[in-house]
């Protein structure tokens, strides 16, 4: 009998331990967006440069770097605002003439290519001034550099926005929840689990060439976008009853 009565006991502490099979749950997305104007633009580009003598391609690379970082201070932009990405030194080797090339092709005199370093130093700078992107675009080509790689646009206070299109999700979540629990004759009870999510686009990408040649330099305009969309997601999932 005692025996019995333990498994009963058992029994009945499973049984109120398990979630009412009366529960009910809605689960619902919200979502908050902000939008500002941008005011930081980030340029990134790259110094390429090869030589068969590694001190020399580093000597060039160095060259072309000193002579941008002047003409960026000549504008007003300061070294804080001037950040090396990468550097790297590879060497390369030439690439043989393939199987059944006509060797009748080969460039007149042809001289046999021979073993080299390449130096690749990516850059970046960082504008509080919008103005003047297309400044440092035509400062950079000025400089001999090889590649503008892109430019891109930001907010520079993005946490504290999009903490705030954060709490609109919520916000939105919750009076979808309530519209449907209203809806159906039911109140909420309490959320049972949050998850968060969003996102930031950059836009503006550009991407330019070193120098060309051209009749008269043209100055460079590149107008920021419109307002930055700082967006928040939420999905919540809330208990309700009668």
């Amino acid at each position: 009998m005692k025996t019995l009565g333990f498994l009963l006991l058992a029994v009945a502490l499973l049984g109120a331990s398990a979630p009412a099979s009366k529960d009910i749950t809605i689960t619902v997305n919200g979502e908050g967006t902000i939008s500002r104007a941008p005011d930081t633009a980030q340029i990134t580009m790259a110094i390429t440069t090869s030589n068969e003598v590694a001190q020399t391609a580093t000597t060039e690379n160095n060259s072309r770097f000193n002579d941008l970082r002047n003409r960026l201070h000549a504008i007003g932009i300061a070294d804080d605002a001037i950040r090396t990405l990468s550097y790297n030194v590879n060497s390369y080797m030439p690439q043989p003439v393939p199987m059944g090339v006509n060797q009748s092709m080969r460039p007149v005199p042809y001289q046999t290519p021979k073993p080299g370093f390449t130096v690749n130093r990516q850059v970046q700078i960082t504008l509080k001034n919008l103005d003047l992107v297309g400044k440092v675009v035509d400062q950079a080509v000025a400089a001999n550099i090889s590649d503008v790689y892109n430019v891109g646009y930001s907010v520079s206070n993005y946490r504290a926005l999009y903490t705030q299109a954060l709490r609109d999700a919520v916000l939105d979540a919750q009076g979808q929840a309530k519209a449907m629990a209203s809806a159906a004759n039911m109140r909420i009870v309490r959320v049972t689990s949050m998850q968060s999510g969003g996102y930031y686009p950059r836009p503006m990408m550009m991407k330019a060439m070193g120098p060309q040649a051209a009749p008269a330099p043209i100055a460079t305009e590149i107008q920021p976008p419109g307002p930055l969309d700082i967006h928040a997601n939420v999905t919540i999932s809330y208990l309700i009853a009668p």
